[in-house]
């Protein structure tokens, strides 16, 4: 309950409207757009979530008249009802939630929307009591499903009125959220800093002397700041409570249809490549584009000056300190002239110069816009296999196999 408060606060916070990208010419400058820090937020949502499991011939809801939005308002948390999902803008937003987080079925929104449209309701049902290896009841039931926690599930009894049966889970379900905040508040209870009122104090002037920048020192919260315009984008696919779970059990329904319901597939064969995410190759063309052949030729774009630092550091897979960039300062010109078009040598060589400097943030915002250019196509835990990572004094580096790397037209 906590989580689901957390995020919701988030998703109805209000963003302002990100700006017109800039020109060519100022794109590779200090950011127009605003960053902010929403890393929190890119990954699979995995906050609570409780999902309704009707049983054949016995649907509660479905066969009877009840308020759907009234245990959605008792739980407090993430409710999914797949009938309700059907035949409405919810689908489409499932789709494109599924599409994100899975790659494999990039640019296919309406192909699964199909067949999440024809999904039948036991079959649903039964993949998810197949998932979490529950033993499936003889009565509608209610799962709750919480981070790092076993699965909890409540048969429903349908001997008593719907509205006492379901409000007794209900009441139990609240309990268990109870019960987690608690037990977070002790868990921290034995964490607490205290502020040390002497902590700023200094002997002297020269050593209250504010310490010089160093980009290497603040790239693990630099280089994680995305733009609103992403972040907005990102929270809007999870807005409708999909999670994690959520999303697991529809992927695997989508990839298995051709076994349970092979009629289905007729339309929609090219859906059929695996449940299981594997990573794609990058490939570098010959126009410099980037490509993910295997999410259905997904690109990544890129600013000038983000992909020469980009290819540079796919052509040193071993990676490098940043402190070390100023070495490779010719090979970064030679690329960053060739990715730029541009004919103004004391520009190129400027940003170049910027982009090597330790006073300077440049090199964190431009692996920024590298993570971002991931994240806006692809959902992070895949994202993070293909852009620049690496710990405070530690080596920066792409991390995807070199066997996926198909980079003939950088390394010439």
């Amino acid at each position: 309950m906590i989580f689901d408060k957390l995020f919701n606060w988030f998703t109805n916070s209000k963003l302002a409207s990100p700006e017109t990208e800039p020109p060519d010419f100022l794109r590779d400058s200090l950011p127009s757009v605003s960053y902010f820090d929403i890393s929190q937020f890119i990954d699979i949502p995995t906050y609570p979530i409780v999902i309704y499991l009707g049983c054949e011939g016995d649907d509660v809801i479905r066969d009877k008249s009840f308020n759907i939005k009234a245990i959605e308002d008792a739980l407090g948390c993430s409710y999914h009802y797949l009938p309700a999902i059907k035949n409405t803008s919810s689908l489409h937003s499932l789709s494109s939630a599924i599409t994100y987080c899975f790659p494999q079925w990039n640019q296919m929104n309406e192909q699964i929307s199909e067949v999440l449209n024809q999904i039948d309701y036991n079959l649903f049902y039964d993949a998810v009591y197949s998932a979490y290896k529950l033993e499936k009841p003889n009565a509608p039931a209610m799962l709750l499903l919480r981070p790092d926690k076993e699965p909890m599930l409540y048969p429903i009894d349908i001997s008593q009125p719907v509205e006492e049966a379901f409000f007794r889970i209900i009441r139990n379900i609240n309990g268990v959220f109870w019960n987690d905040t608690q037990e977070a508040v002790r868990s921290r209870g034995n964490d607490i800093s205290y502020y040390n009122p002497r902590s700023n104090y200094r002997e002297s002037e020269e050593e209250s002397t504010v310490p010089e920048y160093d980009a290497e020192e603040h790239f693990p919260e630099e280089a994680k700041l995305i733009s609103e315009e992403v972040g907005l984008q990102i929270r809007l696919l999870f807005e409708n409570g999909h999670n994690k779970a959520i999303l697991e059990i529809y992927n695997t329904l989508i990839t298995h249809t051709k076994i349970h319901r092979p009629e289905l597939i007729t339309k929609v064969n090219k859906l059929i490549t695996g449940s299981e995410i594997s990573l794609s190759r990058l490939v570098i063309d010959e126009q410099s584009r980037i490509w993910l052949p295997d999410y259905n030729n997904l690109e990544i774009e890129m600013t000038p000056l983000a992909k020469t630092l980009y290819f540079f550091f796919l052509k040193h897979p071993q990676g490098l300190m940043f402190h070390d960039l100023v070495e490779h300062k010719k090979e970064l010109l030679s690329l960053y002239g060739r990715l730029s078009n541009s004919s103004n040598t004391n520009e190129i060589k400027k940003r170049i110069d910027d982009l090597v400097d330790m006073r300077s943030n440049s090199i964190n915002i431009n692996c920024s816009r590298i993570k971002e250019a991931f994240v806006r196509k692809i959902e992070n835990s895949i994202a993070k296999n293909y852009y620049i990572t690496g710990n405070r004094r530690e080596l920066k580096k792409v991390t995807l196999d070199n066997k996926l790397k198909y980079l003939q037209n950088i390394t010439k």
